[in-house]
């Protein structure tokens, strides 16, 4: 049988672990009985205060012999544990990879926290119910196409990747010192002959006028008498001592081993180089899927490592805003920053702030709330089935509300396909997925960004109410009250709507006054 998650490997396990119990308990106490009783008396007293005795008599018999034949048929197949759930039957099939993995042999860190329970039986109406939805939900998502790049997993990686390595954070701040600073120094200084200054306009030019503002800059390794210019102060591993070049270093007796190259070299050396061992700071998976991109795989690798750069920063400023100081306050010219405040964007910049990350750790835990609902819903059917009168009404609402439930993880992929889908639509060039605001970039406050942030993050709540409301319709209520979980997250779009009209109001008004 398959699930529909890693953790529902185990909380399907346990859940019903509880129904054993729970059941085992209301047995011993004779709970189960009670049902009969509240039958008899229900079935014999309503027909006797309303109509003569002899029809009465006959009605209450059949009434109650239908009632307590559907109760031993609940009994019988929706109550008494029956059916074997072995932990070796249960599997959960990741989409769009091949592999199938069982409780215990998840790679998980579920592995090591739950237990895996053994000798766990299941009413055969439940198992039924279980193998149906479990199987309706994995065919739809498996019939969705696979797309070659997740980029919202793109977009997770890099915006969360920090250098782990203290050397390494080091050598980079040893880099900055060494290398950019004085480069950087010597082109603000104004003092460089007309040959450079043409050099730099052409890289700039081509490579962008930000390009200057960071370690890694395409200008500052390849117009001479930058980077090509300065070395390292200190030996740097890696690098092995040259006498010529380290002469200052050789006078010192047992010198060490390595020596300081050049600043380009530092930087660009395929084995050793500084570029090289940031690019080893991130998941191989992460360069695997970024070849997907095609275009400009150097300027995709720069800006990839220019965002880790920024990320590992030890304040809220960059390396390249410490320094280029104030200078960097005069990037948005005056008329760009009106068009950045013009329309809905800054409400959606304002809202963005607040919604996303709601929606971010939403987002995340919503198959771990799943997982936990479905063990609470399998744990209390051991008391809810003798209070319910084992009636059949609520065998089919439950029945409902487990498959309700279960389908969610078809509609969470659905939304993540689509999620796929629009990025594309709104980045259609892959230098502009990972460039400045880019979906998979450092966002700059980018409107298609936040809109796909806000959209999407709707459509895992609004989707879910859809369903449950399809369900309504269908004439099942069951599951509605769910739908409290849901309608916080709602507000995002039309509150960055609002708080865009009430700024850009309070703007003309000043304007104008």
């Amino acid at each position: 049988m398959t699930v529909t998650g890693y953790l529902a490997l185990y909380t399907t396990l346990l859940g019903w672990q509880q129904y054993n119990n729970l059941w085992g308990i209301a047995c011993g106490t004779g709970l189960i009985y009670l049902p009969f009783i509240s039958i008899v008396l229900s079935t014999t007293i309503a027909p006797f205060t309303s109509m003569g005795a002899k029809d009465a008599a006959q009605i209450a018999v059949r009434r109650m012999v239908i009632q307590i034949f559907s109760a031993f048929f609940i009994i019988l197949f929706a109550a008494q544990p029956v059916m074997d759930l072995d932990p070796k039957v249960l599997h959960y099939d990741p989409l769009c990879q091949d592999k199938s993995v069982t409780p215990g042999h998840t790679g998980t860190t579920y592995d090591n926290a739950f237990p895996v329970p053994t000798g766990v039986k299941v009413p055969l109406l439940w198992y039924l119910v279980m193998a149906f939805s479990n199987g309706v939900t994995h065919a739809a998502s498996v019939s969705l196409p696979c797309a070659p790049i997740n980029y919202r997993e793109l977009h997770t990686q890099l915006n969360t990747a920090k250098i782990q390595d203290p050397q390494l954070k080091q050598q980079v701040n040893d880099f900055y010192v060494d290398c950019y600073v004085p480069a950087y120094s010597a082109y603000l200084s104004g003092q460089l002959s007309p040959t450079q200054q043409a050099q730099i306009k052409d890289s700039l030019a081509k490579n962008g006028q930000d390009d200057i503002g960071w370690l890694g800059s395409q200008t500052l390794l390849n117009v001479g008498g930058l980077y090509d210019a300065h070395r390292a102060r200190h030996p740097t591993e890696g690098f092995n001592f040259d006498s010529t070049r380290d002469a200052e270093e050789g006078q010192v007796n047992n010198h060490s081993q390595w020596g300081g190259p050049d600043c380009k070299n530092w930087w660009s050396d395929p084995t050793n180089g500084l570029s090289t061992k940031l690019k080893q700071a991130m998941p191989p998976s992460f360069w695997d899927s970024l070849t997907h991109l095609g275009g400009d795989q150097q300027q995709l690798q720069n800006t990839a490592i220019k965002t880790l750069l920024n990320n590992d920063s030890a304040n809220n400023q960059s390396l390249t805003d410490r320094a280029r100081g104030y200078e960097s306050l005069n990037d948005n010219v005056h008329g760009d920053i009106l068009s950045r405040f013009f329309g809905s964007t800054l409400g959606i910049y304002q809202e963005g702030l607040s919604f996303y990350p709601k929606i971010h750790i939403l987002m995340n835990a919503l198959p771990v709330i799943q997982g936990s609902l479905l063990f609470g819903v399998y744990a209390f059917l051991g008391l809810a089935i003798p209070f319910s009168r084992y009636r059949i009404s609520f065998c089919v609402t439950g029945a409902v509300v487990l498959f309700s439930l279960i389908f969610c993880t078809y509609i969470w992929s659905l939304t993540q396909w689509f999620d796929t889908y629009l990025i594309q639509a709104l980045y259609p060039k892959s230098d502009s997925l990972l460039g400045m605001g880019g979906i998979l970039g450092s966002s700059d406050g980018d409107p298609n960004e936040m809109l796909v942030d806000i959209i999407i993050g709707a459509l895992y709540v609004v989707l879910p109410l859809l369903w449950m409301a399809v369900m309504g319709w269908a004439g099942y209520q069951a599951g509605m009250s769910v739908t409290g979980l849901f309608g916080g997250m709602l507000a995002g779009g039309q509150q960055a709507g609002e708080k865009a009209g009430a700024t850009m109001k309070n703007i003309a008004t000043i304007a104008m006054s």
